[in-house]
């Protein structure tokens, strides 16, 4: 998070999302009609797998995907928002507002994370593979001031494209 973001949190809990997020083991989640958190089947955890399934995803506008390097690693960017059609929900979401569940962390029993996506988001998902079915998502998210994404984008990339992962 940009330190000029994070002088603004009180300790009380951030309210909105402005900076990058990394994440192990991420698998695409089911979005049904009680926002389980399951996992989304026929969709397997590698990069390609992972890729398509953003782009093609109903509830998302994506850009076009690039591929780059990371670490030496081959990895994905895609830009993504909410689709403006999309319009299905979470039971604990204010107001009923669209959002799209995107990915929870792929291992036996209760996931330590789960990661979306609301009406008005911009994020870039950034997915690196690192060989053997080892797949790393980095998320570069503007929930505060989405307008700002460009900048968060340009500031965060550097970081991210710096990475190296242990062989």
């Amino acid at each position: 998070m940009p330190a000029a973001e994070y002088a603004k949190n009180d300790g009380s809990g951030l309210d909105s999302w402005h900076g990058i997020y990394v994440a192990a083991r991420p698998e695409a989640m089911l979005q049904d009609a009680q926002c389980s958190n399951g996992p989304k089947p026929g969709v397997g955890r590698t990069l390609a797998e992972l890729t398509t399934w953003v782009a093609e995803h109903p509830g998302l506008d994506a850009t076009r995907t690039q591929d780059i390097t990371i670490g030496g690693h081959p990895a994905t960017v895609t830009d993504i928002a909410v689709a403006g059609d999309w319009t299905q929900t979470c039971p604990d979401v204010p107001g009923g507002a669209p959002v799209v569940d995107l990915f929870r962390e792929a291992r036996q029993g209760e996931p330590q994370w789960n990661w979306g996506i609301g009406v008005g988001e911009r994020q870039r998902v950034i997915l690196i593979d690192l060989g053997g079915d080892r797949t790393v998502l980095v998320l570069i998210d503007d929930s505060s001031s989405p307008s700002q994404f460009d900048e968060l984008v340009a500031q965060a990339m550097p970081i991210v494209e710096s990475f190296e992962f242990p062989e």
